[in-house]
């Protein structure tokens, strides 16, 4: 429906006919459409000449002239719709322009030439509703999905949806007019929807924003004096919290309703207003669970997503009061029970470390003082084993040269174990701060030259170079000149302990030194009156200490690794630098050369001695009578007797004393060989086959546990009885001997007789070994008498080969050798050991037992036993047999047979 200037109403219907109605007239008129297709008007209006458009369902547009009353085609739209086509709207701008909306076509516009058309594609729109101009010039198009607005100044489209606040977004056809006043309303589904163009030209101001509600546990809050909040939310109060309501939701929003999807949310929440923002969309509530203690600041921002500048901002304080127990009072007690209970704690940690530092260093001085009784319990045992063992030699009332080796004996060890038994009393009675000394005017160069008299025997055993030098002919000072010859016996039996036997070396200088010389070799000296001091330097080749072991070589009960393995008590450095303190000296060891001999590096200890009447006590000063002394004049090594077929006993022992003991008692029954350590005892073994083995257990270099092991595990000496002798007496000691493959452990001080009884056992069992051996034909029978699994394993594989070998007339060694893996002088050496016989003698030993085997056993002749045991002949074979058992092959089985009768008659 539309109305032309003259106020005629204008209006279509689906049966082919235009009406009209005239102002001030009654009724209504109509006229027909021109052809039979025109029947259904879908759009009517009014153009700006005066003349009604109208569009049917059709191709074209049509004019009627509403004077006339008739109707034409005016604009064929079907170049640009090929299709089926169904006009909605028509409209013309104030251009002239004709704007025509369809029904699933979307728009087009006609040029006031009515020659060209436009498709307005810009408009996202296909089913138009209705069509209309407003008085600035822009035109407004309603559809089934939503409100369009095309400014023609612009040339450009706002489009309007119920987000937007129109209401709804499906327009009803041709239900849309311009009021008098300019709004333009358009008909839909949802209502009416009106539009003011001046409204929608001006600039927006934004909506408010606000806070709206708040639930605290899921409970809506109101404002109160003293509670929560006590002004509405939308006043943005603080919120007040204690510690039960910390979990919030919180709503806001803007009173825009109709655009509330184009407004997005996002908040921080944090002590400061510079937090993280966390975007919400346009979700318009936050929920906050388990708040943080303390005071913190709520920010919400509300954007216009269409006006990205528009930024609204509302904060809200919250306080989450602390319950009592974390307030700051509690966490100052609860700081300060810590800090008590952490001093506790600390404390009795403390106090249970200290503990365990006493328990500990108890421990250890407990053990160092059974390691301490252990080794001078073994020092003790040796020269206890010489004097014991001496006295029964002579209760057997040997020879008068004997007799007299004998008494040296005694008399050596003797003054050893005084020496020994003094030291421990001087020892204890330092630990006790009871020690004194008796000091006298004497000849300290002298005193010093006695003490390495004594040790003169020692030396030349060991076949070591010592060397005195001293440039004065006597140093006379007051001095204790038994302490003197305590400290100067240590320092060299120390020395002899480290040095090398046959290359070691061993210088002793002694001078009267000035006190200058003195404070160059002990910095830290504090001179008394510019005395002169007594030096002595005890020089020894060797290996050297190690650097951070120097200063702590004097202390309690100290060992180094290669001492512990050697022996001794851990005290005598300790004790002869006490006793030098005694004396108000002082005491070093250093690594170095000797001058007299370059190149030979070892260790030297530096002892000084203060030349001063004055430093001592009258109570010290005291005149001491000389003591008397053994002196070792007898020769160092007894001469060694020709073997005339006795057995050989190897000795290896560091000990001279006891080597020098070993070699007096033995030598009357068998040849003695000595060795001084492991290393060259373990050669020796190799050089001169002895018949029995007796090696001590700490030695220096191999000691007598790993030398045992070492032979044990030789094929070639394996065989050889092994003895250990020695002062370790401990279960576990004697355990651990038996289990390195020793054939007897005996202990110091041992019985000579016992010690005898042992070798003569030890020698009896191998003899009834080789009888063995050389009267079985099975290996099994063979071997049970052999207790290493070397010699088993040889004897096994020597069987076999021999048994593969029974058909030859001898055996071929170099085969043999090959398959037992050894060589020819390897091979001869085994066997002889073993069986006492070559391996010639012992295959055809072997060879005439399997012979005699057959015979008894009656299944072969006689000439084919000779034969089949690869004999040359029956008449060698049978010499050979009757040497060997005392009769002929043919009469061995009745005489035998008789024997056997004999002794079941006896039994």
């Amino acid at each position: 429906m539309t109305q032309d200037e003259a106020g005629t109403l204008w209006a279509g219907w689906v049966n082919g006919r235009v009406y009209f109605l005239n102002p001030g007239e009654e009724g209504v008129f109509s006229f027909e459409t021109p052809q039979p297709s025109l029947t259904h008007m879908g759009a009517i209006t009014c153009m700006n000449d005066g003349s009604i458009l109208c569009g049917f369902h059709a191709r074209s547009l049509y004019i009627i002239d509403p004077i006339a009353k008739t109707i034409r085609e005016e604009i064929n739209i079907s170049e640009i719709i090929e299709d089926h086509l169904y006009i909605t709207a028509v409209t013309e701008d104030e251009s002239g322009f004709i704007w025509v909306g369809t029904r699933g076509a979307g728009i087009f516009r006609v040029h006031p030439d009515h020659q060209n058309y436009t498709v307005m594609r810009d408009i996202p729109c296909r089913d138009v509703s209705d069509i209309l101009p407003d008085h600035n010039g822009d035109v407004w198009i309603s559809s089934f999905n939503g409100l369009f607005r095309f400014s023609l100044k612009n040339q450009s489209v706002s489009t309007y949806r119920t987000k937007d606040g129109i209401g709804g977004q499906q327009f009803n056809y041709n239900a849309g007019t311009q009021l008098p006043g300019g709004e333009v309303i358009f008909g839909g589904n949802h209502g009416v929807t009106a539009m003011n163009p001046e409204d929608n030209l001006r600039e927006k101001r934004p909506a408010p924003f606000h806070f709206d509600e708040l639930h605290v546990n899921n409970i809506l809050v109101k404002p109160s004096e003293g509670g929560i909040i006590e002004k509405r939310l939308s006043l943005s109060p603080d919120i007040r919290l204690n510690h039960r309501q910390r979990n919030i939701m919180i709503s806001y929003s803007a009173p825009d309703y109709g655009r509330q999807d184009h407004v997005q949310y996002r908040y921080t929440f944090s002590d400061t207003e510079k937090g993280l923002w966390m975007n919400m969309g346009n979700i318009q509530h936050i929920s906050l669970n388990q708040i943080p203690y303390g005071k913190r600041i709520l920010s919400v921002q509300a954007i216009d997503v269409t006006d990205p500048g528009s930024i609204q901002t509302i904060r809200i304080g919250i306080q989450v009061k602390r319950p009592i127990w974390l307030s700051s009072v509690a966490r100052l007690l609860y700081l300060a029970i810590f800090l008590f209970i952490a001093f506790a704690i600390m404390n009795l940690a403390s106090r249970l470390y200290k503990s365990s530092l006493e328990k500990q260093a108890l421990e250890r001085i407990n053990e160092m003082d059974m390691r301490f009784f252990s080794n001078i319990s073994h020092e003790f045992r040796t020269p206890l084993t010489m004097v014991s063992g001496a006295i029964r030699q002579l209760q057997s009332d040997p020879e008068e040269e004997d007799r007299k080796r004998y008494y040296n004996i005694i008399g050596r060890n003797s003054d050893r174990m005084v020496r020994l038994v003094n030291q421990i009393m001087d020892f204890n009675k330092i630990e006790a701060d009871v020690l004194r000394l008796s000091v006298s005017k004497t000849d300290a160069l002298t005193c010093i030259r006695k003490t390495i008299e004594d040790c003169s025997f020692s030396i030349i055993q060991k076949h070591i170079r010592m060397e005195q030098r001293c440039d004065v002919p006597s140093i006379p000072m007051w001095v204790d000149e038994d302490k003197l010859d305590k400290i100067v016996s240590n320092l060299l039996s120390n020395a002899l302990k480290f040095t090398p036997s046959g290359e070691g070396f061993i210088s002793i200088d002694i001078a009267q030194i000035p006190s200058s010389e003195a404070m160059a070799l002990f910095p830290n000296l504090e001179s008394e009156a510019d005395s002169p001091y007594l030096m002595v330097r005890v020089f020894n080749s060797g290996s050297n200490i190690p650097e951070d072991k120097l200063d702590y070589i004097f202390g309690r009960y100290t060992q180094l690794e290669e001492g512990a393995r050697l022996g001794g008590t851990g005290v005598g450095l300790y004790y002869t630098s006490q006793l030098i303190k005694f004396h108000h000296g002082r005491i070093k060891a250093e690594n170095c050369e000797d001058s007299s001999c370059p190149g030979s590096k070892g260790v030297a200890f530096t002892f000084i001695l203060p030349i001063n009447e004055n430093l001592y006590s009258n109570e010290e000063k005291h005149s001491a009578g000389k003591q008397a002394r053994y002196l070792m004049l007898e020769e160092a090594t007894h001469p060694d007797e020709p073997s005339d077929g006795r057995p050989v006993i190897l000795v290896i022992d560091d000990d001279y004393e006891v080597t020098y003991y070993l070699k007096v008692f033995l030598s009357p029954i068998y040849k003695v060989v000595i060795e001084q350590d492991g290393t060259t005892g373990y050669k020796a073994i190799g050089t001169i086959n002895p018949d029995l083995i007796l090696c001590d257990v700490l030695m220096p270099g191999i000691d007598g546990i790993r030398l045992c092991q070492m032979a044990k595990n030789n094929m070639s000496i394996c065989h050889i009885p092994f003895i250990l002798l020695t002062a370790k007496y401990t279960m576990e000691d004697q355990i651990l001997g038996l289990d390195s493959g020793a054939n007897a452990y005996v202990i110091k001080p041992f019985d000579p007789d016992y010690l005898l009884a042992i070798i003569k056992s030890q020698l009896q069992n191998r003899e009834l070994m080789r009888q063995k051996l050389t009267h079985n034909t099975a290996s099994e029978i063979a071997t049970e008498s052999l207790g290493n699994e070397l010699d088993i394993k040889f004897i096994k594989s020597l069987y076999q080969l021999m048994e593969e070998s029974l058909d030859k007339p001898d055996m071929n060694i170099t085969d043999m050798c090959k398959a037992l893996g050894v060589s020819r002088s390897q091979l001869f050496y085994k066997v002889k050991a073993l069986t006492g016989e070559t391996p010639h003698v012992f295959f055809n030993h072997y060879k005439l037992n399997i012979a005699a085997k057959w015979i008894l056993e009656g299944k072969y002749k006689m000439a084919a036993i000779a034969d089949d045991l690869g004999f040359s002949s029956a008449s060698h074979f049978t010499a050979l047999f009757k040497k060997e058992f005392g009769c002929l092959p043919s009469e061995y089985k009745s005489l035998h047979q008789s024997d056997l009768s004999s002794q079941k008659r006896i039994s």
